[in-house]
């Protein structure tokens, strides 16, 4: 009996030591410049771009990744087009992926609307280098 009891309470204390022993996990990602013409599909507010072109591309980026997780380099840059439409740049990247199948994910969109907090932006055009 005691020599069962001693090999449970071995076998506790291996699972414990497993369990316990933090896994290393590599969160480097590979990122991917690419600029967008982005038009509003509705009315939005000229001085929440920043939020709308972050989380439009960002979330649906995210959404697309087996990861869910995005980093990039910076906030969104843009150029307001005076008819609806901006050329927006963007550094993003997706934990797992790399920098091209990122970018294949992104140019892909062209034709599709990305949901963004208060509009959505249909996307003419997507390059990515």
């Amino acid at each position: 009996m005691f020599f069962n009891g001693s090999k449970v309470l071995i076998a506790l204390a291996a699972a414990t030591v497993v369990t316990a022993s933090p896994t290393r996990r590599d969160w480097t990602v590979e990122t991917t410049t690419c600029s967008f013409i982005l038009h509003a599909n509705g009315p939005f507010d000229s001085s929440e771009l920043l939020a709308e072109f972050n989380y439009a591309i960002g979330r649906t980026l995210a959404m697309a990744v087996p990861s869910h997780s995005i980093d990039g380099g910076g906030d969104a840059t843009w150029v307001d087009n005076g008819d609806n439409t901006f050329d927006v740049q963007l550094t993003i990247g997706a934990v797992g992926e790399t920098s091209a199948s990122a970018a294949a994910i992104m140019t892909g969109w062209v034709g599709t609307s990305l949901v963004g907090p208060t509009v959505n932006w249909f996307v003419q055009s997507a390059s990515c280098i």
